[in-house]
């Protein structure tokens, strides 16, 4: 079983920002975000997101107060931010602070739970927590379901 210090779920803005603090406090910690997605964004991953998708914020109010949206996202003052650039800019500040590494992406956390002593049954330790993830498989993706024609003798709802 693997021991860290820290277990972070969800890699949206609150678990990039929780990471990125955690590692600048305590530079040796081991610690790990999981997240059930493909990527990271939280409700901004790239498989939520949907063509003209817009943030309800404007450019300079939806920002890390240490990475700044600059000119390179494309978003003019008074614009609200589409999605893509939301996920681009949450992206780039996972790479910009090298936070990747502690990242495990297609990990959903079924379970937590507080285990006594260090875990290992003997009852020595100061108790903590265990987490069991998994990887997701692949599911179909579901289909729209089918019209009735017109003029049959089926049941509507």
């Amino acid at each position: 079983m693997e021991s860290v210090d820290l277990v972070i779920v969800g890699a949206g803005w609150h678990g990039l920002a929780a990471l990125k603090t955690y590692r600048q406090v305590h530079p040796t910690a081991t610690i790990v975000l999981l997240d059930s997605a493909s990527s990271v964004g939280g409700v901004w991953a790239t498989q939520r997101l949907y063509p003209g998708l817009k943030s309800n914020n404007m450019l300079g109010t939806y920002e890390y107060s240490d990475f700044p949206m600059d000119a390179s996202f494309g978003v003019q003052p008074g614009d609200h931010i589409p999605g893509e650039v939301v996920h681009s800019y949450l992206q780039r500040y996972v790479d910009h602070f090298g936070l990747m590494p502690c990242i495990r992406l297609d990990t959903a956390v079924t379970v937590i739970e507080r285990v006594d002593g260090d875990g290992d049954g003997d009852g020595d330790g100061d108790g903590g927590w265990e987490t069991i993830q998994t990887q997701p498989q692949p599911q179909p993706q579901p289909q729209p379901p089918k019209s009735t024609p017109p003029n049959s003798s089926s049941p509507r709802v």
